[in-house]
C-alpha cells in the first residue's frame, strides 16, 4: 500500500493517482479514524464500568447523528445499535422507525444510552462525562 500511495502522488498517471488519492488516502486517514469512533460509541458508553452488568445489552448506546454524521460517519443505521442489539433480525433501514417506538418505553427510557452526534461520543468518551441524561432519551429520539 504505500508503495501505490507514493507512486500515485508522485507520477503523473491519472488512474493510479485518483486510485490514490480518493480511495488509499481517505482509507488510511478518515476511515480508521471513523471506524475506531464508531466502534468506541457503540459498546462503551460513558460509565460503564458501574452500569448492571446483568444487562449487557445496555453496554451499548443509540448515537442521534447529525448531518454530519449521516454524510461523513454513519452508514445504514450503525447509530443505532442499542436498538440493533435488543431487536437483532430488524433490517438495518427500519432502525430509525424501531427506535422511534421503543424511545417511549419505560425500559428504555431508564436504561438506554442515547447520545446526540458523534461530537458528543468523543466528548463523553474523552473526559467521562455524560451530557444528555437518560431521562432525554425520548426528546432525543422525537427530535430525530
Amino acid at each position: 500500500v504505500p508503495g501505490i500511495l507514493v507512486a500515485g502522488v508522485a507520477l503523473d498517471i491519472t488512474p493510479l493517482r485518483l486510485i490514490t488519492l480518493y480511495w488509499i488516502v481517505p482509507l488510511v486517514t478518515w476511515a480508521m479514524f471513523v471506524n475506531i469512533l464508531r466502534a468506541i460509541a457503540e459498546h462503551y458508553p460513558s460509565g460503564t464500568s458501574s452500569r448492571d452488568a446483568d444487562q449487557p445489552v445496555f453496554l451499548t448506546r443509540d448515537v442521534m447523528s447529525s448531518w454530519f454524521d449521516s454524510a461523513f460517519v454513519v452508514t445504514r443505521g450503525v447509530n443505532y445499535h442499542l436498538t440493533h442489539h435488543l431487536f437483532p433480525s430488524v433490517p438495518y433501514y427500519r432502525l430509525a422507525t424501531l427506535h422511534r417506538e421503543i424511545a417511549h418505553t419505560k425500559a428504555y427510557r431508564d436504561h438506554a444510552h442515547v447520545t446526540r452526534g458523534y461530537h458528543r461520543v468523543l466528548w463523553e468518551v474523552l473526559f467521562d462525562r455524560v451530557t444528555p441524561d437518560k431521562s432525554s432519551a425520548v426528546a432525543l429520539s422525537a427530535a430525530a
